[in-house]
């Protein structure tokens, strides 16, 4: 009788316990991705075409290139993982 009083006891504590760190897991998850979209919208920013043009152009002093120095490339998006 003893016995099984102890362990609804420390079945119930440990209960608790996984109650406190799965709460502590969702706050850092929520955490981390209110971070990771900061991250995204900052590798957008620094990225921005114009930004690396003004910075060629003021820090670097670069030159615009003339149209016929020009050379466009057209990007290939892959898709990883998915089979074609």
């Amino acid at each position: 009788m003893i016995l099984t009083a102890f362990f609804a006891v420390w079945q119930r504590n440990e209960m608790i316990q996984i109650g406190y760190e799965t709460e502590a897991l969702q706050q850092k998850k929520t955490k981390l991705l209110r971070r990771q979209k900061e991250l995204i919208a900052e590798i957008s920013s620094l990225s921005a075409a114009e930004r690396i043009e003004r910075i060629a152009l003021e820090r670097l002093q670069m030159k615009s290139a003339d149209p016929g120095q020009r050379i466009y490339v057209a990007a290939e998006i892959q898709n990883h993982g998915e089979e074609e």
